[in-house]
Order: structure tokens, then C-alpha cells, then sequence
């Protein structure tokens, strides 16, 4: 199948873990999945993992080839993804 678009997948964990939800169950959609990731915030404050998402929302672009650029995620994931939409 062919790539439809890219999806950067930010995963949730209540910011303190990693979820096993990794967004593969989109892939037969024709999306590209490209994993997030981020800072927990026992590593750092906010908005330190907006901007590591910030930062893999950039190298999936450049990386997409052309193709359009989804962002989404669950949990935390679901806010962080919210955040980069409304910058």
C-alpha cells in the first residue's frame, strides 16, 4: 500500500510513562506512522515536552517526502498533539 501521509504518533502515559499504544493500528489506513517521544516530567518541566514534540514534528516533516503531515496521539499524547496543532 501506498503512503497516504505521515502520522506522528505522541504516545500518552499519564506524563510519567510510556503507553503501549503506538499508533501501528493506523498503518493499514495508508499513514505512515512515526513515533513521538518525550520528556517525563520527573526528567523535566513543562514546556520542555512540547518542545521535544515540536522537535519530532519538524524531522517528520522533513522526512515526509512530500506527503501531508497528521499529528495524534492518546492521553497525554492527545494534549501534547492539541498544543502542537495550536502552535
Amino acid at each position: 500500500m501506498t503512503d497516504r501521509a505521515v502520522l506522528l504518533w505522541i504516545h500518552g502515559g499519564g506524563w510519567r510513562a510510556r503507553s503501549e499504544e503506538d499508533g501501528t493500528a493506523l498503518a493499514p489506513l495508508g499513514l505512515r506512522v512515526v513515533p513521538a517521544t518525550y520528556r517525563f516530567v520527573a526528567e523535566a518541566h513543562w514546556p520542555a515536552q512540547l518542545d521535544d514534540v515540536r522537535a519530532a514534528a519538524r524531522a517528520a516533516r522533513a522526512a515526509a517526502g512530500g506527503l501531508p503531515l497528521l499529528v495524534g496521539g492518546d492521553s497525554a499524547g492527545a494534549m501534547l498533539a492539541l498544543h502542537l496543532g495550536l502552535r
